[in-house]
């Protein structure tokens, strides 16, 4: 079985497609051309998984930061 990538694939009939969120929109991973959309992925992807989880650890999204640890939000 093979693991599908945190990088958006589609499969076709006869080809694979690797593509990202760039800030220009959708580009095929192999004629990327503009900067990687961090923010969508954080925001559209990450964000409601933490939403839906960090309550129960009475931990808040909004107060995360990549660069430090969580907080509680007591």
């Amino acid at each position: 079985m093979r693991c599908i990538s945190s990088i958006a694939e589609i499969v076709t009939a006869e080809f694979l497609i690797s593509y990202v969120m760039t800030i220009a929109g959708p580009e095929p991973l192999e004629t990327l051309r503009s900067a990687i959309d961090y923010e969508h992925y954080l925001t559209r992807q990450l964000q409601p998984v933490a939403d839906a989880i960090l309550p129960l650890l009475r931990w808040d999204f909004e107060n995360t930061s990549a660069s430090g640890p969580l907080r509680t939000s007591m």
